[in-house]
């Protein structure tokens, strides 16, 4: 049989076209091969259709290939040349195989025994650990990372530029930012060997900021820009924290800071007093407009004088029933045995017994304030709630949060015993309670 002619391909660039790697078998070979061969004969096919299309180099490739893979899987070195060879080694194969089933018979009666060895444990399998990046604008915010179910904290850094690896796995994400009322919350699952990016946007969207006063001629300034006079305006704000300032020559400045929430208008009265008068408390909420009943003139002819010897055996005075004077009723938390009886809501006496109580029962830390996320969540709504019904017992017309300022208004330093930081945080949980805005 005559020897095939020389293969127009290499094997190591057969294998390369047919894009096997170099330990191919030669049954691999010829399936790549036939699915590569009947690509080009339809391609050739094409060539009668459509004479522009190439078919001389068409053809060239369909015959290089076929000489190529009779060299290597018909030729020498592929299994019909060795045929010979390994029939040869065959023979040889056969005698060493008797003798080796002579030697384990052998073995076998001398009472040797082969045994199995423990099987080893796979070896194990480690996966890249997956990549979590945050982009955009996070200045002074945090990023949280907790277990799918929020019960554990795993991670806490800054979010501005923040990268870190976590396992694949599912998990919470939190960025907040201490001035802003909105938290940026994903649920996400982390593939491994993976880059996860995420935007979070906090303190989006816009409201609005309305500041009056009790002067004419002033000057606003919103974060440090002269913004022009007090008044009715209306001044779009993003949502956040901003710093308010009033200023008047011949005036103390008023300063302060007001939270702005999305799709809301906030208004602020700016008390100036002159210099050299007392100080009146700055950022008090707007006045609330009482309106007294009319009554129907009074027909002064027909009005005869009273006797006073009348009076005193006429009238009847009806006994005063506290209990019936609608007053809310003080709760278990404000009157204890032992304690003094407690002014009405909104007085200095009244804020001092309050927040001692509350700085005696949930500081926790010794830190002479509520400024931890557990010892304001130890506050229990009923507490929350009956705090506020002492308070609206002094008639003061506004909301316990309004008052000291927790929804973002001016802050008073200290105010039931919370820390300034902490404020945002005790609001939530008072809104949770139920307690006005």
């Amino acid at each position: 049989m005559p020897a095939p002619s020389a293969p127009a391909y290499g094997r190591e660039k057969l294998l390369r076209i047919l894009a096997l790697p170099q330990d191919a078998d030669e049954a691999s070979i010829r399936v790549a091969a036939d699915q590569l061969r009947s690509w080009l004969a339809r391609r050739l096919a094409e060539r009668v259709e459509d004479p522009s299309a190439p078919g001389d180099a068409l053809a060239r490739e369909l015959d290089d290939l076929d000489t190529s893979l009779a060299y290597w899987t018909n030729g020498p070195g592929a299994p019909g040349a060795r045929a010979s060879a390994a029939r040869t080694w065959g023979a040889a194969a056969t005698l060493v195989a008797v003798l080796t089933t002579l030697v384990v018979l052998i073995a076998w009666s001398a009472g040797f025994r082969l045994t199995r060895g423990e099987q080893a444990e796979p070896a194990p399998i480690y996966r890249a650990p997956a990549r979590l990046e945050l982009e955009g604008q996070l200045d002074g915010a945090t990023l949280r990372v907790l277990d799918a179910d929020r019960d554990a904290l795993l991670d806490e850094r800054p979010a501005q530029g923040a990268r870190l690896e976590l396992d694949a796995g599912r998990y919470a994400l939190e960025v907040r930012r201490a001035d802003c009322p909105d938290v940026w919350t994903r649920s996400v699952f982390l593939e491994p060997d993976h880059v996860h990016r995420f935007r979070p946007t906090v303190c989006a969207g816009e409201g609005a900021v309305v500041v009056r006063s009790n002067t004419t001629e002033d000057r606003l300034r919103i974060d440090d820009l002269d913004v022009g006079h007090t008044g009715p305006r209306t001044h779009r704000l993003s949502v956040g924290d901003h710093t308010i300032r009033v200023d008047k020559p011949g005036h103390r400045p008023f300063e302060a800071r007001v939270r702005v929430e999305p799709g809301k208008t906030t208004e602020l009265r700016a008390e100036l007093a002159p210099l050299g008068q007392p100080v009146e408390p700055v950022a008090r909420p707007l006045p609330v407009a009482h309106v007294v009943p009319s009554a129907p003139p009074v027909d002064r002819e027909a009005v005869e004088a009273f006797k006073k010897e009348v009076l005193s055996t006429s009238i009847d005075l009806p006994p005063i029933d506290p209990g019936g004077l609608d007053l809310p009723k003080r709760g278990a938390f404000l009157s204890r045995a032992g304690l003094p009886a407690l002014p009405d809501g909104g007085s200095t006496a009244w804020h001092d017994r309050v927040a001692k109580q509350l700085r005696d029962r949930f500081d926790r830390d010794g830190s002479g304030e509520i400024d931890r996320l557990e010892e304001s969540e130890a506050i229990s709504c009923s507490v929350w709630l009956e705090i506020e019904r002492d308070f609206d017992r002094g008639g003061l017309g506004l909301s316990l949060a309004h008052y000291y300022g927790f929804d973002g208004s001016e802050w008073h330093p200290g105010a039931l015993a919370v820390a300034r930081a902490h404020r945002s945080a005790v609001y939530a949980k008072m809104r949770e309670c139920g307690l006005d805005p």
